[in-house]
């Protein structure tokens, strides 16, 4: 309902030539679409309020559009124009002096590069984040997840499980306290590398299930389908998946 609404008014704004509006309204629907799994209606969207904004000369929308567009990419797991994107996004961020993109747009180069299995180029994009995230004593910021998830897959990668865990284990919680989403994406970003051993991974797992499925959220859905399927291997099969294999377990079945 929610994307047939922005729809509706970017049609609107686009016969009154109300580019702002039309701009907004295509922004917004791009993140839905995003989250309903519509990759390829989500990218058309974000590239069409980039185009808006780039038009109106509103750099801060710009940077939030480019920053959408490069989400998008990561999901739909094209890993190399995500990458691409990422750094676009931090660059202009950092010109721009809008911390909170700035570290997403880090973090997300990292799981960009993680994806493409660059742990050279994931921990420098870890080391940049939080040189952007300084002394700053607020904890939540758009992004936080992303930050949060590199942080504990490269703790998991280099045998620090129990420090990966309780990292991961107190951002879920502080998450879910602020966004629903950002939470539940964690989750499904980080499970499969932090489960063995530890069978509150797939309690979090199991309480995270029904909400997706209920929200109709169509990418995190397939991924918690895949982490099920997971925990219902033999634990020796678990403790034989690659590292490789874990980062691309949850990449959605319409992935390029």
């Amino acid at each position: 309902d929610g994307a047939e609404a922005f729809r509706r008014a970017l049609a609107i704004a686009r016969d009154a030539h109300a580019l702002d509006v039309a701009a907004r309204a295509t922004m917004h629907l791009g993140v839905l679409e995003l989250r309903r799994g519509d990759f390829g209606a989500a990218h058309d969207a974000c590239r069409d309020a980039l185009r808006l904004y780039t038009t109106l000369r509103n750099n801060t929308n710009r940077l939030a559009a480019l920053y959408n567009l490069a989400n998008v990419e990561r999901e739909r797991g094209d890993a190399e124009a995500a990458l691409a994107l990422y750094l676009e996004t931090a660059a202009l961020a950092g010109q721009l002096g809008v911390a909170d993109i700035s570290i997403g747009a880090h973090a997300g180069a990292g799981l960009s590069a993680l994806r493409l299995d660059d742990l050279a180029g994931a921990r420098a994009s870890l080391e940049l984040a939080e040189r952007a995230l300084g002394g700053r004593t607020d904890w939540w910021f758009q992004g936080r997840e992303l930050l949060e998830s590199l942080v504990v897959r490269l703790a998991a990668h280099d045998g620090r499980a129990r420090v990966a865990r309780r990292r991961f284990h107190s951002a879920i919680a502080r998450l879910e306290l602020m966004d629903a989403y950002a939470a539940a994406w964690m989750v499904a970003d980080c499970a499969a590398s932090l489960a063995e051993g530890d069978d509150g991974i797939w309690r979090v797992v199991e309480r995270y299930t029904p909400q997706v499925v209920e929200r109709e959220l169509v990418p995190l859905a397939a991924r918690f389908t895949a982490l099920r399927d997971l925990a219902e291997r033999p634990t020796g099969g678990r403790n034989q998946i690659p590292p490789s294999v874990l980062s691309r377990l949850a990449t959605p079945s319409t992935a390029r």
